[in-house]
Parts: structure tokens; sequence; C-alpha cells
């Protein structure tokens, strides 16, 4: 019985020479292993950049993922989607993005600057003396129709800042008690005080009689009565004042507005008075 041998299907016999290994093309060869390069080395089993690219559409897909960190294509990734953000969509767009960022650049630093003025910003601190008569000039000036009482209001204005400031006006209005009338005023303009100093300065206001802002005679009365033109003791005259001031500081600009009662001593004569109220007011001196 002749031997059969399980094996001889893998051998190649030549004519009872041995046998040979099976043979390959080098070109049909299985891949199993990467190629390998004198020059350098092994290939690459997989390169990320290359798939990447072939298998995305960039210009006409958004990618929806990045590579890994590990990779090395993060940077390149970045790139190739961020890369042209000021020159993707033309001519036109590049210069309409510009422009938009230069504005928002501008408004960003003016409202950074803006801000931090704002935060050691601090208001002048004003107080106010007492009315008395003027330190120059007569206290009194009289018509045969009318008569003017003028005033100084003493006003001290603390400026804390390292900048300076400034009234750019001051108004008052002052009205007087007896039927709440606004009888005088008076106004000032462009008032500077130095960074960090403290100013003191008169606000001249007056009080302008006229027959026609009282029709009864009820406030002149009350004027006589007040300066012991009549049975009563002399005592000071009161009027009522709101004084608004419009400050300035760089290129702030705040307007607050402040009331009070103020008394002063009256500086009128009986003759001063005589005119407007006859003989109703009596003799004397």
């Amino acid at each position: 019985m002749a031997y059969q041998d399980p094996y001889s299907q893998n051998y190649n016999y030549n004519n009872g020479s041995g046998y040979s290994a099976p043979q390959h093309n080098y070109n049909t060869q299985p891949a199993q292993y990467p190629p390998y390069d004198p020059a350098g080395g092994y290939e690459t089993p997989h390169n990320y950049s290359s798939s990447y690219s072939s298998n995305v559409d960039k210009r006409n897909t958004r990618a929806s993922f990045a590579p890994p960190k590990d990779t090395g294509d993060l940077r390149l990734w970045r790139h190739d989607e961020h890369g042209n953000l000021w020159t993707k969509g033309g001519r036109g767009s590049c210069i309409g993005r510009f422009c938009c960022c230069s504005i928002m650049s501008v408004v960003f630093a003016i409202l950074a600057v803006a801000f931090s003025i704002a935060m050691w910003l601090r208001p002048p601190d004003v107080s106010f003396g007492s009315i008395g008569p003027p330190t120059t000039g007569s206290a009194l000036e009289a018509t045969a129709s009318s008569f003017k009482i003028n005033l100084a209001l003493p006003i001290s204005v603390k400026n804390p800042n390292f900048f300076a400031a400034s009234f750019e006006k001051i108004s008052a209005d002052i009205y007087y008690p007896v039927g709440n009338v606004v009888m005088g005023g008076g106004a000032k303009d462009n008032i500077v005080f130095a960074s960090n100093s403290q100013t003191t300065f008169n606000f001249p206001v007056s009080i302008d009689y006229t027959a026609a802002k009282d029709p009864n005679s009820a406030i002149l009365t009350d004027i006589a009565d007040r300066c012991g033109f009549s049975t009563n003791a002399k005592r000071q005259i009161q009027v009522k004042y709101v004084i608004t001031l419009q400050i300035k500081i760089l290129a702030f600009s705040i307007t607050p507005s402040f009331s009070g009662q103020a008394g002063f001593d009256c500086p009128l004569s009986r003759s001063d008075i005589q005119p407007f109220l006859g003989n109703s007011l009596g003799g004397g001196s």
C-alpha cells in the first residue's frame, strides 16, 4: 500500500530533487506589513491628515468635529477652518468686517475709559452760607414804581477730584413766602474750580419788587412789618430759593438743584416804602 503524505499539497516536489516554498510575485504579495523605505523606514500605517482632507470636502461641508489633540493635527484643522476669517466672502465682506471690528474696538475703548473715570469720579461738595448784603455796590436800588434789594449768597465748593471742575451755569429763583411769588433771582456763568481745592465765592441775587407782582400789597405790607415800620418789632425778611447748578467734569455734566430758606436784615428805610403804601404806613422815620 502506497504511503500518502498529508502535507504533500503544500510543497512542490521537483522530480525527487526536493521541494520549494510557495512563491509569490512581489507586486501581488499580500500587504501584511507596511512597505519598508530604505531612506525613511516604515511608512506610517495611517495618515490622519490625508484621510481627513480626502474624506471631508471643506468647500461644501463644514466639519462638525475636531481631530483629537494627540494626533497632532488640531493646529492644521484650526488653520483650515478658521484661518481665513478676515478674507472669507470676498473684498466687500472683508472691508465690512474690518470696519465693523474697528468701530466696535473704538466703542469698547471709549466705554472702558468712561467706566474707569466713573469709578474715581466724585461730585463736588457744595454748601451755602447765610444770605446778606453784597460786598460791593449798593444794597438798594429804588425808583418811583419799584425797588430792588441786592443780596449775596456765599457758596463754598470743594472739588475732591484730581482734575478741574466748573460751573457752566448757576441760576437761582427767589420766592417770597406770602403768596409764593417769584420775586427775583440771579445767574452766574463759567466758574472754574481747580483740582483738590476748596473755593468760596459770593453768588449775587436780588429781590425785584413791582406793584404788578403784588396787586393787593400783601408782600409789601409784610416787608414793612418785618422792617419794624408798624407796631411789631423788627425781624429778618424771609425768602425761599431754588438754585440749579450745571456742573461739568471733563466730558460729563450733572445738573443738581438745591432749595432752602434764608433770612436777612431789612435794608430799607421808611422813606423807601412810603411811596408804595402811602398813608397806610403811618408817620415816623
